[in-house]
């Protein structure tokens, strides 16, 4: 907007009269301002005079031109306005286009402020128009539109009304006007989204005189944060309100008001709820008549007696049948196992009493004898209770020691075979005396010092005296708790629940079951082959020959074995571990029969057994190498008589042995093992009996992995054999911290890189003269690097090296290492299958080494 050169009028931009402007003064006056000047070559502050004109002057608005006679368009830019009538209100914006079409300005065309017919909506126009007041005089780029041009115009639609309305499409004129009155209109459809508050139900309360209300958004529109009240329509009412931040479409919510003592039953009928919302769009009358019908007084003297009468049956219910003991056994039966003593008979009758007791039992699954023999452990003589704790282990007790007190006893118990845990003898000790008194009478025995004591008085306050003087791990003395006592009682796997308390109380160190050494004896800590007992055990009588390398489980399996005929009547197996070539001697005396070296003479009393019996005879002989030695040079006269035992169908035969019986059976075309029996070659063992090695005894000493990852690493870095899985498990239970019952990654990682672990893997060499270990050497030295090799590979490098060998010899070494799983052969191709022994050799300078060794063969 500029002044006018004559200074009488204001212009616009495109050079239309927006007002015509009136002098009404003019003045001029001196004023003094701060400035800078310069003077005697200094630039300096000072105030000087200026002089100052100004002007007044009053505005006269020129009204615009008559626009009725131009010729124009009206179009809507979207036919269709989302509105969300909802929490954060989001008004509808439109843009409707205005176009001129005649050769004469268009001026000041505007979308007039409006509401809907109905009063639904209200259209308010958007910048440039202002919404209040309307100032016809305003200039803006909208004043006018030239020639053959257009404009947009915009708006925003909000919805009025006192309360929401239903959600739908509903059409809306919009008029669009310019100067002079003349006007057009457009109808849009808006698309209209609003919450729609319902009361999903009510609760009225006659007992509090409380409304407990649930409401329901049925609408397509949250609804905002909001107050609530109750509201009469004919009286003022003062009552706390409610509040919601907000009610999300088709969701509900919950609240309740607390009603006056004394209000009237009208007033209550009367009664509407109030929504007020805390946001745009804010309804101010929206009530929702809440119905509230109270029942008559003779219905609520009724509903009181039988109130009272329901009150009386419930405290029976609860007392009988709430009962919390109750409530924890009928939701968890196995928490019976581990109630106090003291609680086991009170549990009983109370499960009894409701009819509870057999589901409760088969849940747990314990027997009512067990539960009884339970209840009765307390107050039962110590002898009774030894009997009783006896035949829980399936034992028998020994003969009892005498204590300083004749009244203090100690029972000694035998621990089967296949107990979990490294414990074959067990003291019971029943003290009926102070806690000090009793673990000095204990002391005086000789015979239980070092032996692990079972230690129980007569109650759970002794129990916890007796734990505060045992809880020193060097000593062996064991007082379990009266929950331990009871899932000892009650379990359906006593050994399981003895092995918790024993590893609780004890050290590891102590009780370990992994044996580092010779076969394994327990069945406990024996797993997997299950292919190769299947196979023995499920066909017809037949001879065996069982090979693999040293520590590979050969021992093990027919210990296995031995076990599982035990049980069978019809058989007698025995297991014999050969340290020469002595055989005969040893298996007529093992057979009681008269001591003879002739094989004849036993063969001849071992069918007269058989005739005498009707038993079959399985002979398991373990280290057999030496024996099979030793029958080369004599021409096999003891394998004939075995064999021909054995066609007769009552005997059976099976030789365990490294590489010479490997390479009679195998190798040697002209030896009469190659039809003595089948052979059986002895590996690595399954992946979840690895698993199971590694995890399921740590599981017996109540000890956990961190993660089932750190199981996953110790068998692969061990290859899948066995004796290193087992020795690495028992070197983490020696290196755990007394009270540590969780293997972290860092305790696996010690042990798979300790010194310990790498001697396991040295004693690799199978040859049994210094050539074949020479060969052996150059085989490992020369490959231990690669990932892979074939013999044909091998073969050109010891070529390419100018070494003289024999290749027949190299091909037994192969074989022998491969038997002993220093080395596994796939797709004809050789590799290392334990990457302990890998990381082991590897760090021993096999460079150096095969370098000596190369010296020493051209040498």
């Amino acid at each position: 907007m500029n002044l006018a050169a004559n200074g009488s009028v204001l212009v616009a931009d495109h050079g239309a009269f927006l007002h015509k402007a009136e002098l009404l003064d003019e003045q001029r006056q001196m004023i003094k301002t701060k400035d800078w000047v310069e003077e005697k070559g200094k630039t300096v502050e000072k105030f000087i005079e200026k002089e100052v004109h100004t002007s007044s002057y009053r505005l006269h608005p020129i009204p615009a031109p008559d626009s009725g006679q131009v010729a124009w368009e009206l179009q809507p830019k979207t036919q269709t306005i989302p509105l969300n009538a909802g929490n954060n209100l989001q008004a509808g914006f439109f843009v409707l286009e205005v176009k001129n079409l005649s050769d004469q300005a268009l001026h000041h065309p505007h979308i007039l402020t409006q509401n809907s017919a109905d009063g639904v909506f209200e259209i308010i126009p958007t910048s440039p128009q202002p919404s209040y007041p309307q100032n016809e005089a305003l200039y803006s780029r909208t004043s006018l539109i030239p020639p053959e041009k257009s404009v947009r115009l915009a708006a925003r639609i909000i919805p009025t009304g006192e309360r929401p309305i239903t959600s739908k499409t509903y059409s809306l004129p919009v008029t669009v006007a310019v100067s002079g009155g003349a006007s057009k209109t457009v109808t849009l459809k808006i698309n209209l989204k609003t919450p729609d508050v319902q009361v999903a139900n009510l609760d009225y309360s006659y007992l509090n005189n409380s409304v407990n209300i649930r409401l329901h958004n049925r609408g397509a529109a949250d609804l905002p944060q909001a107050h609530f009240y109750l509201r009469d329509p004919q009286a003022p009412l003062n009552l706390p309100r409610q509040s919601l931040d907000g009610l999300t479409a088709q969701a509900e919510e919950n609240f309740a008001f607390a009603l006056p003592q004394d209000m009237p039953r009208e007033q209550i009928q009367r009664l509407q709820l109030e929504i007020r919302p805390m946001r745009p769009p804010l309804y101010m009358q929206w009530y929702i008549p809440l119905n509230i019908k109270p029942l008559p007084v003779y219905v609520l003297v009724g509903l009181a007696l039988g109130a009272v009468l329901l009150l009386l049956l419930a405290i029976f219910y609860f007392r009988r049948y709430r009962h919390p003991l109750l409530l924890q056994l009928s939701a968890q039966p196995a928490a019976l196992l581990s109630l106090p003593l003291e609680q086991l008979d009170e549990a009983g009758k109370r499960l009894q009493q409701t009819g509870r007791l057999s589901a409760v039992l088969d849940s747990a699954d314990v027997s009512q004898a067990r539960l009884q023999q339970a209840q009765a452990f307390a107050q039962a003589t110590s002898a009774e209770k030894a009997q009783i704790l006896a035949q829980r282990l399936g034992v028998r007790t020994g003969s009892p020691l005498r204590t300083a007190s004749p009244e203090n006893i100690v029972y000694s118990l035998k621990l089967p075979a296949d107990f979990l845990l490294n414990v074959d003898r067990l003291l019971l000790y029943f003290p009926d005396c102070d806690v000090k008194d009793a673990i000095a009478d204990l002391k005086a025995i000789p015979q239980a010092e070092g032996r692990i004591t079972l230690i129980i008085g007569a109650d759970s306050a002794y129990q916890r005296a007796l734990l505060n003087s045992t809880q020193d791990l060097s000593n062996k003395y064991v007082a379990p708790q009266n929950t331990q006592l009871s899932n000892l009682l009650l379990s359906p796997n006593a050994h399981q629940a003895l092995a918790a308390v024993l590893a609780q109380q004890l050290s590891l160190k102590q009780i370990s079951p992994y044996q580092i050494g010779g076969g394994v004896n327990k069945e406990a800590v024996f797993f997997g082959r299950r292919e190769l007992l299947a196979q023995i055990i499920n066909r017809d009588p037949a001879n065996y020959l069982l090979v693999g390398g040293r520590q590979m489980g050969k021992s093990t399996l027919l210990k296995a074995l031995e076990r599982r005929y035990a049980d069978n009547p019809q058989v007698q197996c025995s297991y014999h571990t050969l340290s020469n070539e002595v055989l005969v001697p040893r298996l007529a005396q093992a057979l009681r029969l008269p001591k003879t070296e002739d094989a004849e003479v036993l063969a001849a009393a071992l069918e007269q057994r058989i005739h005498d019996t009707g038993q079959r005879f399985i002979f398991l002989i373990d280290e057999a190498d030496r024996f099979i030695a030793h029958e080369q040079v004599r021409g096999y006269p003891i394998l004939n008589v075995f064999r021909r035992l054995s066609e007769q169908g009552q005997c059976s035969f099976m030789l365990a042995g490294f590489w010479q019986l490997y390479q009679h059976a195998v190798l040697d075309y002209q030896s009469p093992l190659r039809n003595f029996g089948e052979v059986l070659e002895v590996g690595a063992l399954e992946t979840d009996a690895c698993t199971q090695l590694a995890t399921r005894p740590m599981h017996s000493m109540r000890l956990d992995y961190a993660n089932a990852s750190l199981v996953d690493l110790l068998v692969e870095r061990c290859g899948q054999r066995a004796n290193l899985i087992a020795y690495a498990c028992h070197l983490l239970i020696q290196s755990l911290p007394a009270k540590q019952r969780t293997i972290a990654a860092g305790d696996v990682q010690r042990v798979l890189d300790s010194r310990d672990m790498n001697k396991r893997v040295e004693g690799w060499l199978m040859g049994m003269s210094e050539q074949e270990q020479h060969y052996e050497r150059l085989v490992a030295y020369a490959t231990i690097t690669q990932d892979s090799f074939s013999t044909g590979e091998l073969l050109c490098w010891l070529e390419d090296k100018g070494l003289a060998f024999d290749a027949a010899e190299l091909e037994r070494s192969l074989s022998r290492l491969e038997l002993a799983f220093v080395l596994k052969r796939e797709n004809k191709r050789w590799f290392y299958p334990v990457p302990l022994f890998v990381q082991t050799m590897q760090e021993d300078d096999p460079e150096l080494k095969l370098a000596a060794l190369l010296r020493q063969w051209r040498g």
